[in-house]
């Protein structure tokens, strides 16, 4: 629909005569209604004045006994850490997960070996490797400022603006949980900040999680949690 003026104005005539008669309208995307490309500013704000869920990959508990159901509906005897290295390792769709467990499977009949960690490991090698790739400070970058339409240089100011304090906290949040970088490492580089700054910033973002704070820049996200999350599916992880 993005992009289509004509559809996007019929759809709105549609979504509005919905809506005036009470009727419950449901949609679905791939991404939140900010985000999504020409699209009119009409619609996304009938979006945001809705209920906006987000539906997320499974945790890995779920996905643990997603591969258990699948193992007993394939008859197969699937050691507790084969299951438990699939579901580690693939965080993606429950097709991906039903993926990679035929996957061990198959290899394990076709090479006539047991079906233990180091065959799953074997199996899964390519796509492990695919999937752990490490995140740069460049990439989480890059998602925080098209997230809050701010640039990078902006990001990188000395300015204490909440519009940008907010943002940069959240991106060095996301630098340590996944670039892998030191704290001085990522102070450098989000504007030559020192190791305490950053540490402050993680123990902040920590605790606006842990007391399930309520975002207040980004109309559509309830939650820090909510903005975390889409910034995290955009990384990939």
């Amino acid at each position: 629909m993005a992009g289509t003026r004509a559809t996007q104005g019929q759809f709105l005539h549609t979504f509005n005569a919905l809506s005036s008669r009470g009727a419950a309208i449901i949609l679905t995307a791939d991404q939140h209604p900010r985000k999504i490309a020409r699209l009119s500013e009409e619609l996304v704000t009938r979006f945001l004045g809705g209920m906006i869920v987000r539906i997320d990959s499974p945790d890995a508990e779920t996905r643990r006994a997603i591969l258990q159901a699948q193992a007993a509906a394939r008859g197969v005897n699937a050691p507790t850490q084969v299951l438990d290295y699939i579901a580690e390792h693939v965080r993606g769709s429950i097709r991906e997960l039903e993926g990679a467990l035929a996957s061990v499977v198959v290899q394990a009949t076709l090479c006539q070996k047991r079906l233990d960690l180091a065959m799953a490991k074997s199996a899964l090698r390519d796509l492990v490797r695919h999937t752990s790739q490490v995140i740069s400070l460049r990439d989480i970058e890059r998602a925080v400022c098209h997230l809050f339409q701010i640039d990078a240089e902006s990001l990188r100011s000395d300015s204490r603006t909440r519009a940008l304090v907010y943002p940069r906290m959240l991106a060095m949040y996301l630098a340590r949980k996944y670039s892998g970088a030191s704290y001085s490492q990522i102070g450098q580089y989000f504007g030559g900040r020192n190791h305490s700054t950053v540490i402050s910033a993680e123990r902040k973002v920590q605790a606006w999680l842990q007391a399930e704070q309520r975002n207040g820049l980004l109309p559509g996200f309830e939650t820090v949690a909510d903005v975390l999350a889409d910034l995290e599916a955009t990384l990939g992880t």
